[in-house]
């Protein structure tokens, strides 16, 4: 369902790429799961370089001015996702677009994706799934804004939420 979601996100926005990078660790599946769909080659991207071996932060073949789409699985203040951006980029190559499966919707990871040139683009966010567990009756609805207003200062939230 998720790679059919993500499959549907690329043909409407008509979003252009040569390579698939999955962020590791738990994006690389999803990666790969949505290059096998797409018939497409796909790189994994590691947070910090190999200290041993090659010494390699990207993994798999890479030709310089290759598209690269990074797909992740939860996108919270933006910096493993800006940072792979950047590995790739150093590398030679353009990175437009990152889909992910979720975003926490932190103010700063939206700050972060801006400041880099990079459209974040998820499938669902915090908002939607909260607003989907208070219809269910998961969440009371006297605790919805209350359960909102994390993502605004998730740091600073439980001590402003009197927890």
């Amino acid at each position: 369902m998720i790679v059919q979601a993500f499959k549907q996100m690329i043909e409407e926005e008509n979003i252009k790429f040569d390579v698939i990078g999955g962020t590791a660790t738990a994006a690389i599946p999803w990666a790969a799961f949505l290059a096998v769909e797409l018939r497409m080659p796909m790189v994994y991207i590691r947070p910090e370089k190999k200290e041993h071996g090659t010494g390699k932060q990207i993994e798999g073949h890479l030709e310089e001015n290759s598209r690269v789409l990074i797909v992740e699985d939860l996108i919270s203040t933006g910096g493993s996702s800006v940072k792979a951006v950047q590995a790739v980029r150093d590398a030679g190559c353009e990175v437009q677009d990152v889909l992910a499966i979720v975003s926490w919707e932190i103010p700063k990871a939206i700050t972060r994706f801006e400041e880099a040139g990079v459209q974040m683009r998820t499938l669902t966010d915090y908002t939607n799934i909260i607003k989907l567990a208070a219809e269910r009756g998961d969440l009371p609805d006297d605790k919805l804004e209350i359960v909102l207003k994390f993502k605004e200062d998730p740091a600073g939230w439980a001590e402003k939420m009197g927890l």
